[in-house]
Order: C-alpha cells, then sequence, then structure tokens
C-alpha cells in the first residue's frame, strides 16, 4: 500500500472508481482509492443497474447524459465486460397532466442534445407488446437508456485507472483523518497512513461515517428498496431484439428485461430507513430481510399493465439499502469549512450518475470548477440547521416522491 498519494478516494462503489477514473483522464496518476471490503460491496453490488436519462433538472440531465456516453464504450476500451445494452425507455402518462409535464421535460431534453421523443399508446405498445394500452394518454421515449452490469462497470473503471497508475487499496477500512499541521491530511488505514493533499469521501453508505471523522454531520439516510425477478417467461425468451424499459410514475414502478424474465422495482410510500443511527462497518454484499406485504399492492398494479405476469412465478426478490438526501440530489462538492475535503455522496440513482459524477467532481478537484453549474448539488446547500430528525423525515418524503 502506498503511503502518500496526492489524492484518496474513501470507498470503492461504483462513484469511487468513476471519479478515481477521471482523475486519470485529467492526468492526475497519482491517486488511491481505498476500500473497507471488496469493490462494490455496498449499494453498487444491489443495484439493479438501470441507467436513464429522465430527470426534471438541467444539472442531473447532463450527468446521465454522459453517463450513457461513458457506458456505452467502456468495454471497447478497458477489455472488460460492463454487460451494457442500449434499449431504450418509456415513461407511460394515464393523465393529461403528466402529458404535460412531459412536454416540459422534453423541451429541456432537446436543448441540452437528449434523443427522445413523445409517442401515443400504440406507439408505445410496439416498443413494449407485452402491456395493455387501457387508460395510457401516451408516453415519454427516451432512445438511448439502457442497463448495465454494476458490478462489471466499477470493475472496468477500476481496471482502466489502474493501468494509468492509480492505485487500488481493497479489504483496509479508514479508521480516522487527521489535518496535519502543515496542511497535509493523514488517512489511518488499518494496512497503515496515507499522506495526502486532498481526501474525497465517496463512502456511500457510510459516507456519514466518514464525513464525522472531520467534525461534519452529512444529512445522508439508506431507505431500503425492493427489486423483484420474475421466473423466466417464454414471452422474453423468445424475443429476437431488446425490449425498452418500462416506468410508471403514476403506480409507481420500473420494469425492465434481466435474462429471459423482468425485473420489476417499486417505490412504495411506505418506504423505510435502514440502520438510521449509522451502517455498521462490517456490513458487505448482503440482502435486507424482505417485507413483500409493503409491495404486493404494487407489483398487482404492473400485473394490471402487464398481464402476462399474472401467472408468473417470482424467482428471488431483493431488499438493500439505498442513500437519500433530504431533496434526493446529490451531495457532490467541497465540505465547507473542511480544506481539501470533497464530498460525494447520496447518489441515490447511482449507476445512472456516476459517471457524470464523478467526470465533473474531477474537475472541480483538477481544474478548480467543474465546466457545467452543480451548484444544486453543492453539499453547502445544508447547513448547521439540518438536523437527524429532519434528515429521516426528508430522506423518506424524497423516496416516496422519486417519480
Amino acid at each position: 500500500m502506498k503511503s502518500q498519494a496526492r489524492v484518496v478516494i474513501i470507498g470503492g462503489g461504483i462513484n469511487g472508481c468513476s471519479l478515481l477514473y477521471h482523475l486519470t483522464k485529467l492526468g492526475w496518476t497519482d491517486v488511491t482509492l481505498v476500500e473497507k471490503n471488496e469493490l462494490t460491496s455496498g449499494s453498487t453490488w444491489l443495484a439493479a443497474g438501470n441507467v436513464v436519462q429522465w430527470t426534471p433538472n438541467r444539472c442531473n440531465s447532463r450527468l446521465h447524459k454522459y453517463s450513457i456516453e461513458l457506458y456505452r464504450g467502456l468495454e471497447a476500451e478497458t477489455g472488460h465486460q460492463t454487460g451494457w445494452q442500449t434499449t431504450g425507455s418509456l415513461r407511460l402518462a394515464t393523465t393529461a397532466e403528466r402529458m404535460d409535464e412531459y412536454r416540459y421535460v422534453l423541451s429541456k431534453d432537446h436543448a441540452l442534445g437528449i434523443d427522445c421523443s413523445l409517442i401515443d399508446p400504440d406507439e408505445a405498445k410496439s416498443l413494449f407488446p407485452f402491456m395493455h394500452t387501457n387508460g395510457l394518454v401516451g408516453a415519454m421515449h427516451h432512445i438511448l437508456d439502457g442497463h448495465c452490469d454494476p458490478a462489471g462497470t466499477t470493475m472496468a473503471l477500476a481496471t482502466a485507472a489502474r493501468r494509468a497508475g492509480a492505485t487500488i487499496s481493497r479489504f483496509n477500512r479508514v479508521t480516522d483523518l487527521t489535518h496535519t499541521i502543515g496542511g497535509d491530511w493523514k488517512v489511518h488505514t488499518e494496512k497503515g497512513d496515507i499522506i495526502c493533499e486532498i481526501v474525497v469521501n465517496a463512502g456511500g453508505l457510510w459516507a456519514d461515517r466518514i464525513a464525522a471523522m472531520v467534525g461534519v454531520y452529512l444529512p445522508t439516510m439508506p431507505i431500503e428498496h425492493h427489486h423483484v425477478l420474475f421466473e423466466d417467461l417464454p414471452e422474453i425468451e423468445t424475443l429476437e431484439e431488446e425490449l425498452a424499459s418500462l416506468r410508471d410514475p403514476d403506480v409507481p414502478f420500473y420494469l425492465r428485461k434481466e435474462g429471459n424474465s423482468l425485473l420489476v422495482g417499486p417505490y412504495e410510500s411506505d418506504c423505510k430507513a435502514w440502520s438510521a443511527n449509522g451502517v455498521a462497518w462490517d456490513w458487505a454484499q448482503m440482502d435486507l430481510p424482505v417485507d413483500l406485504e409493503r409491495i404486493q399492492q404494487y407489483i398487482l398494479h404492473l400485473m394490471d399493465r402487464v398481464p402476462m405476469l399474472k401467472d408468473a412465478g417470482l424467482k428471488h426478490i431483493r431488499n438493500g439499502p439505498i442513500t437519500y438526501t433530504p431533496d434526493g440530489q446529490q451531495l457532490l462538492g467541497p465540505v465547507h469549512g473542511v480544506p481539501n475535503f470533497y464530498c460525494l455522496a447520496g447518489c441515490n440513482f447511482g449507476i445512472t450518475q456516476a459517471g457524470g459524477v464523478g467526470k465533473y467532481l474531477a474537475e472541480w478537484i483538477v481544474e478548480g470548477e467543474p465546466s457545467i453549474d452543480l451548484s444544486s448539488l453543492d453539499p453547502r446547500r445544508f447547513g448547521t440547521w439540518t438536523t437527524k430528525a429532519y434528515t429521516v423525515a426528508k430522506a423518506h418524503e424524497a423516496y416516496r416522491l422519486q417519480y
């Protein structure tokens, strides 16, 4: 393990590895990433892998758009399998008001060069032929959306960063942080200390515990999220083309092809925080207990839209934690009052956002400012008035209102 580096990134999920990769792309190769377990062993390991461009604001639109550009070519660049599939995605509208929302998003997306359109119910059915169109007013179609293997994509980013000269220290927990009299950081780890100029907190589920080491309260909260894989479906097995993913914000759920079956993830209103007082350091690659009663009504609504699922069995149900902030937006940038200490946390759409947050935070670190406006994600938007009770309440609200 190196004892000195210019930058130390704490956390080996897809976001930390993306930042490591992008720092090397900007010429900073004296960088190291420290991970307490295996890469991807937190929320990345449990992610469904969806990568979509839908978002109501311009900042996140740019992050998502860049992520897709990156992932589409990452396997060819690195030789490491990422599982990327361009499928396109449909966002359904069952009310005129929802279509009005889509018209707003369409104008914003076209201004940013995002390939999308509004389509009628028949066009939507041609892209997802297994759904009923009853009650459907129309849909929004993002053409270049897709999905990837989260672990494979993370490993590809890590591989490319290593080849460029970056180092990664796995199974090595950071135990404390000290700001030295000379202005450097001393990162205390289980395998020894690392002296560095800049520290980045990309700790994911543990980002709040990392922030506490420097006396900062980070308003993040793990919220449970289920996704369900149905048993193999003959209709999916005989498909010759990719199937667009499907979302209905008024249920709400996402649904996409996974192998010879379909994978669904609901966003239930009766959501639940997990380990609100801090995730144990030794937690890694584990499912949380399933609460089928909490999600069953959403699965039943989905079956009304996709009737062939009524006779399908369930292959598995997975429940895992996703980190939310009080407004559902990432915490990205320098931490106020703590010199040369950056935050990359609260990425509840981690796979979709990872390419963009890595690129633009790398610019912020190397060049002094990002090439796009990231002020809406600046962690300084939450001041000392932000309490744990506020974070818990608002993180639940952010999850409920995700769609």
